[in-house]
């Protein structure tokens, strides 16, 4: 979280819980939750949900889709999930599907 934190010193209270979901489901599908946790930073530019150039992304914080599941680009929004849990755990579970 101190990593997530340097890089985002606006971060939401609502995710001050985050790696913990990230490490109980991770272990629970036997899935390197730190890896996912470094993509759900990358993909969300450490929960901000905006791109480089500082513009909005096509993924918006109330979704909880910390991977961009669904979210093709050019607007299309992607998958919503009903708490920062779920969106974990949909991320978690995505990660072991491409697994196989």
């Amino acid at each position: 979280m101190a990593f997530l934190k340097m890089r985002n010193g606006q971060l939401a209270p609502r995710y001050r819980d985050i790696a913990k979901w990230y490490q109980h489901h991770g272990e629970a599908w036997r899935v390197r939750w730190d890896y996912a946790f470094f993509q759900m930073a990358l993909e969300t530019n450490f929960l901000t949900y905006r791109r480089g150039n500082g513009e909005p992304g096509d993924v918006q914080p109330a979704q909880n889709n910390f991977a961009g599941i669904g979210a093709t680009g050019g607007g299309v929004t992607g998958d919503r999930f009903p708490d920062v849990s779920t969106g974990v755990l949909a991320q978690i579970q995505h990660l072991v599907a491409y697994s196989g």
